[in-house]
């Protein structure tokens, strides 16, 4: 794991990562949380085309934990989705 904040839902949904995820919508913005990132190879999906070539895949990950729950919300690389504490 690169970071990891303890914060709540509606400072959560502020950052640039993870703002309009409708999976946290469901959740009050008083509610506790944690926005984790982690670091790591993150392969994307199709598999690849005919002609083989293969993207990069993503070197990170953020997921929001809240009432146990582990949900992904974005995946991207460290040069675009830099870690931001809520």
């Amino acid at each position: 794991m690169a970071a990891w904040f303890p914060s709540t839902i509606g400072a959560i949904r502020a950052l640039p990562a993870v703002s309009g995820n409708p999976l946290l919508a469901r959740y009050s913005a008083d509610q506790s949380a944690t926005v984790c990132y982690i670091d790591g190879q993150i392969p994307k999906g199709p598999p690849p085309p005919a002609s083989g070539t293969i993207a990069p895949s993503f070197d990170r990950a953020v997921v929001v934990v809240v009432d146990q729950n582990a949900i992904f919300v974005a995946a991207g690389y460290r040069q675009n989705l830099p870690i931001e504490s809520p």
